[in-house]
């Protein structure tokens, strides 16, 4: 097992550093840099990728702010409504994820731009960037689990536990390894627009969808949850749903053409 220690943050110059703060901001920072290196790759206007990415700034905070309140702790909300303007307190990966896509989207369209190319060169950001902000998650350790005598499981002070953190952390590192290889080789530019995208966002989909069922139900801030499931994984079955979907749609056009073309 792994033994327990924890990372809050440090002080430099009398100044205290958040580390999961610090971890956020590298993330963006190396997310919007991997996006921009990818648009090149895939041809497309580097305007329209910025404006995606302060789309996604903006929508993502707001959203994941938003779902974390709505959905996780709509007592709070309820108690005190002002709590919904403290972005910053609070923040639910999935709602970042569905901010931030409607917005895109929303943009894409009323641009008459393409969807599925962009959403490629998007999520070789998206996935690298989670790797690091989940780094912050596990060396503070926000999302404990189950008891648990697991090899990678950690010895907290009350009882060797699952770091959720710190498995997502793992997970999105070999998918990050991966993703690079596809780069390196430009495997990605020998598929259609759209599989890169809905194969990444089915993995991760169904790799927290079973993750959280680990999560912790015996201590005081447990997740809510509704019908036995929590509210991200109600969320991540709609990004499954919506990855088979692309999936089927492109599997579906790409026979229609070569139907067309023999005929």
């Amino acid at each position: 097992m792994i033994p327990y220690f924890e990372i809050t943050g440090f002080s430099i110059f009398g100044y205290w550093i958040d580390t999961f703060d610090l971890t956020l901001a590298l993330a963006w920072f190396v997310g919007i840099h991997l996006v921009l290196l990818k648009a090149q790759v895939f041809q497309i206007s580097e305007k329209q990728v910025l404006d995606l990415i302060l789309l996604c700034l903006i929508f993502g905070f707001v959203g994941a702010h938003g779902f974390h309140l709505l959905f996780y702790y709509p007592d709070v909300l309820m108690s005190r409504p002002i709590e919904i303007f403290y972005v910053w307190s609070g923040l639910s990966s999935t709602g970042g994820f569905v901010g931030a896509g409607l917005a895109c989207t929303v943009y894409l369209k009323h641009r008459r731009i393409e969807i599925l190319p962009v959403a490629d060169v998007m999520i070789f950001g998206l996935i690298p960037a989670l790797f690091i902000g989940r780094i912050g998650c596990f060396l503070s350790h926000d999302h404990l689990g189950t008891l648990s005598q697991f090899p990678l499981a950690m010895k907290f002070p009350g009882g060797a536990r699952h770091d959720l953190g710190g498995y997502e952390m793992l997970l999105l590192l070999l998918m990050s390894m991966v993703m690079f290889v596809f780069h390196k080789k430009r495997w990605d530019l020998q598929v259609s627009h759209g599989i890169p995208f809905s194969l990444w966002m089915a993995i991760y989909a169904v790799s927290r969808f079973f993750l959280d069922y680990l999560r912790a139900r015996d201590l005081p801030m447990s997740d809510t949850r509704y019908g036995g499931l929590t509210p991200a994984q109600y969320i991540c079955i709609v990004f499954l749903c919506i990855s088979i979907s692309v999936i089927i749609s492109l599997y579906r056009g790409r026979k229609r053409d070569y139907k067309n073309t023999v005929s």
